[in-house]
């Protein structure tokens, strides 16, 4: 076995409905969450990684730790708008 293979996965299409599926996990579990841009930022018209990770140690008082990392990924392609190659 290489991974998780998408074991625990799951996509919401809404605020809501994100943190409705939110309500089910454990306090104690680690959660990643991921938006998907449909117009993302493009440097020199190629697309690239920036992630940015946040930490919420406290709720009440409200902690949180924000760590941005710079990614050396960047696209060699330049995106397409045009629907069948998206497809």
């Amino acid at each position: 076995d290489d991974g998780s293979q998408g074991d625990g996965i799951s996509i919401a299409s809404s605020y809501e409905n994100l943190m409705s599926k939110l309500r089910g996990v454990s306090s104690q579990s680690p959660v990643i969450v991921q938006k998907y841009l449909a117009r993302p930022l493009l440097l020199k018209g190629l697309k690239f990684d920036l992630r940015v990770y946040v930490f919420v140690s406290s709720i009440n008082p409200l902690e949180v730790w924000v760590i941005a990392t710079r990614s050396r990924d960047i696209s060699r392609t330049t995106p397409s708008t045009n629907a069948r190659i998206l497809s």
